[in-house]
């Protein structure tokens, strides 16, 4: 499991949504990162709601993400000036028309890897990289990718000769970048304090949550991390449960929206449920367009690699093809990471949503050998006896050989029916079943399980 260490209580994210943003001077210079599917209805945003004296410049890798802005950020008289930005470097030195240096850069980029590449080349194009006095004023850094907290915190050391870098990463996929409706997550900001009155300004435009989650950098990031690990627990769980209700001969939409106003309701199942006509209040769900759009599985398979660099796991992703192996956690929490059918190969195939996983998990077809290969490693990571209920189901679905899929099917005891991949709930099995037996949880609330995570009292 992880080791957690409680040693101080920690104050939560201090939100600021009911505040309206401090009033900045006009004329201001902001410079945008990164035109991917959240990054470009972000800048958008940006572009059409600042002062018409704001000059926003703009770049990223392809020419036709810039074209399409240029043409999309036109709103008349209404807006900011829209500089297109062909390389990095037009962006430290004021943009084509060589204006002045960006007061704010913001960046949104898919990867650890791109976010430390863009801001090394920034530090050596700013004209305040080898003599400071040359920068009029500092400037303010915002990165809103998800990346690893320790590359965020190197980075706020490198820029902090060039003024403040601030982690920011979001909340709300595609549908809040597009309305503008994103919560922001933001480290390096006291806790009781607004974000400072540029920052404010600037996120304001593209969220309505401006959350301060700690005074130190990279706190945002870790913020991000730790919900986006409950996320993708949470949309296995949901796939699997749905997978069990068409398996009971349950229509699973319906049950969806009992599960919806029932306990075990959850974002997943209210808005990004995998079965049309599910969602809370009617809401269109990724698979009623083909699986498009949405938070991409290959992120979500980035994210949790993220999470468990942070706790000190050893991620073993050699050859690309190979079971991620996480060197400490929760069994649950190994089960959502072994299950390379749903993160890793669905990250490398034409279905993007996270929501594609009911149909995923195999609920049709017959389970892959692969998929028995993950749900027997995920048993040995829970530490699981075989002989326990879930560990011999893992072992009697599917064939540990390499096998086909319809071979391994013909070898269950079931009678070949396709069954669904149950591998979260079988170590959630036995996450409980200790529980029952500890006596810190044993005839408490089961929200005692928390202190079985933490190991309390050893």
């Amino acid at each position: 499991m992880f080791l957690f260490a409680v040693t101080r209580r920690h104050r939560p994210c201090r939100s600021f949504t009911s505040l309206a943003p401090t009033p900045v001077r006009r004329g201001l210079t902001y410079a945008f990162i990164g035109l991917g599917q959240m990054g470009y209805p972000m800048a958008l945003n940006l572009a059409r709601k600042s002062d018409p004296s704001t000059r926003l410049l703009v770049h990223d890798i392809s020419g036709s993400a810039l074209r399409a802005f240029k043409a999309d950020s036109v709103t008349g008289e209404q807006g900011a000036k829209v500089e297109i930005c062909v390389n990095v470097d037009d962006i430290a030195l004021g943009g084509p028309s060589k204006g002045e240096v960006p007061s704010v850069v913001m960046t949104m980029l898919p990867a650890t890897q791109h976010v430390e590449s863009v801001y090394t080349r920034l530090i050596s194009a700013f004209p305040g990289f080898r003599d400071k006095t040359s920068l009029k004023k500092p400037i303010t850094f915002i990165d809103s990718s998800t990346i690893s907290p320790r590359a965020s915190i190197s980075l706020a050391r490198r820029m902090s000769h060039l003024g403040k870098f601030v982690d920011a990463p979001v909340s709300g996929g595609t549908a809040g970048a597009n309305a503008g409706t994103l919560t922001f997550m933001i480290g390096n900001t006291e806790y009781a304090t607004p974000p400072p009155p540029l920052i404010e300004s600037v996120l304001k435009k593209m969220g309505t949550n401006l959350l301060a989650c700690g005074p130190t950098p990279g706190s945002g990031l870790k913020t991000k991390l730790v919900n986006n690990y409950l996320l993708a627990i949470q949309q296995l769980a949901i796939a699997e449960t749905l997978a069990l209700a068409e398996h009971m001969d349950l229509n699973p939409a319906e049950t969806n929206k009992i599960i919806n106003v029932s306990t075990g309701r959850s974002w997943s199942s209210m808005v990004n449920p995998p079965v049309v006509g599910g969602a809370l209040d009617g809401k269109e769900v990724p698979r009623a367009r083909g699986w498009t759009g949405g938070f991409g599985t290959a992120l979500m398979w980035k994210d949790l690699g993220l999470c468990l660099d942070a706790v000190g796991a050893n991620v073993s992703t050699a050859n690309g093809n190979g079971a991620m192996m996480p060197a400490a956690g929760t069994p649950v929490g190994s089960a959502a990471m072994m299950d390379g059918a749903a993160w890793r190969t669905r990250a490398n195939g034409a279905r993007t949503g996270t929501d594609c996983l009911l149909d995923a998990r195999g609920v049709k077809p017959a389970r892959s050998a692969e998929s028995g290969a993950v749900a027997q490693e995920a048993v040995k990571l829970s530490g699981a006896p075989s002989s326990s209920d879930f560990g011999s189901l893992a072992s009697s679905e599917v064939q540990e050989s390499e096998g086909t899929g319809e071979a391994a099917q013909a070898a269950s005891p079931h009678g070949g029916q396709n069954l669904p991949m149950m591998d979260l709930g079988m170590a959630a099995a036995h996450v409980w079943q200790k529980a029952t037996q500890d006596p810190r949880c044993a005839g408490k609330d089961f929200s005692s399980v928390w202190r079985m995570v933490v190991k309390e009292g050893e």
